[in-house]
């Protein structure tokens, strides 16, 4: 009898959820927002292309005061910087935005060049960098070395890999900020239509009369805005790939963004009666709720502590910071349960919300 009775509430959302998922397919929402996705990532993908070119970037760890470092810093072909450790190096590295080679000179370099020994360096660069552009930004950087040694070396890339920390910026925060962005325009822009249209068409108060409860109402609207953004969201982690180290945070982290995107679409959607109040409403809110705390979190280091412990609650941010987690190799309890639990609680209780005001709209 339960099962039953379960079942026969299932098929009341599900029915729902495909009459907006159909209609969107006609009327060629969904292929809409998928070109708009496309346009955007097209967009910042495009700009370090548009702003890069120029000499190889290089930062050197010298372990031992090598002339080779000063010669670097004085070739036209190269653009290098020294660091003081390791860490350095590596953290320097990560935050470029285009390609660029971390170069480590050990002690006693300059006397092993001079006793004729064989030479070679390791060489670090971001994971994110393929195979293929990694190995042609070592060969111009050790072509330069050689050039200024005199004599061939070999530069080392076996494993070298460079994971960004998590508090540090670069292209890994920037697209954390667009996927955090893009679902959150997917799930504002188009979920409160489905409410909207109910109001317009004056068929909410046919389906609310109908056996469907005001929670089974909002269950297969969120359905059906959930697909909008899963879809988005799958084009954003198609195009974002190469910066995605663990998959199953980043997969987490556009299922819970998508839920919170669309638990905030649909309140809108049953708070607001015209369209261009909801446009209003809408940009009201996406910068200073949306917005102004992801780059506040991303600027951590520059900002008063206060003002790094109030960002810290908000649900955009807790889920921008579920994307950088999936852009490192780090991934502790500490970092991620109280993102989680943030996000999933806040787009909760704001369904309980739309349920709630749904069911007041029936009186």
């Amino acid at each position: 009898m339960l099962s039953n009775t379960i079942g026969r509430r299932m098929r009341i959302v599900w029915a729902i959820a495909a009459k907006d998922i159909l209609d969107g397919i006609r009327n060629k929402v969904l292929l809409q927002t998928v070109v708009t996705v496309l346009f955007m990532i097209v967009f910042y993908k495009a700009l370090p292309i548009v702003t890069g070119g120029g000499p190889p970037q290089v930062t050197v760890y010298d372990m031992g005061n090598s002339t080779l470092t000063l010669d670097l810093q004085a070739s036209p072909n190269v653009e290098a910087r020294r660091v003081s450790s390791l860490e350095d190096m590596q953290r320097f590295v990560a935050m470029g935005g285009t390609p660029e080679i971390g170069l480590v000179i050990p002690a006693g370099f300059d006397a092993a060049l001079a006793a004729g020994e064989r030479l070679g360096l390791d060489a670090y660069v971001q994971h994110w960098v393929s195979d293929s552009a990694a190995e042609t930004l070592a060969g111009r950087v050790e072509a330069e070395v050689a050039a200024l040694l005199g004599r061939p070396i070999h530069l080392n890339l076996d494993a070298h890999w460079v994971y960004p920390p998590l508090d540090s910026i670069g292209p890994h925060t920037w697209a954390a900020f667009s996927m955090t962005l893009m679902l959150v325009l997917i799930g504002m822009g188009l979920t409160p239509q489905l409410m909207l249209e109910e109001k317009r068409a004056h068929t909410l108060e046919a389906i609310l009369a109908s056996p469907a409860s005001s929670g089974q109402v909002v269950l297969g609207k969120a359905i059906a805005g959930l697909l909008y953004c899963l879809v988005c969201g799958a084009v954003v982690l198609a195009f974002n790939a190469g910066m995605i180290v663990q998959w199953a945070f980043a997969i987490l982290a556009i299922m819970c963004g998508s839920l919170l995107a669309v638990a905030v679409g649909l309140l809108f959607g049953v708070s607001i009666e015209v369209v261009q109040s909801l446009r209003m409403w809408v940009s009201a809110v996406i910068i200073p709720v949306f917005v102004l705390p992801v780059v506040a979190s991303f600027m951590a280091m520059d900002l008063p502590r206060v003002v790094n412990a109030a960002v810290r609650w908000f649900p955009s941010v807790a889920l921008a910071r579920l994307f950088l987690l999936s852009m490192t190799n780090q991934a502790p309890l500490a970092e991620y349960g109280l993102d989680l639990a943030l996000t999933l609680g806040t787009a909760a209780i704001l369904l309980a919300v739309v349920a709630w005001r749904v069911r007041r709209s029936d009186r």
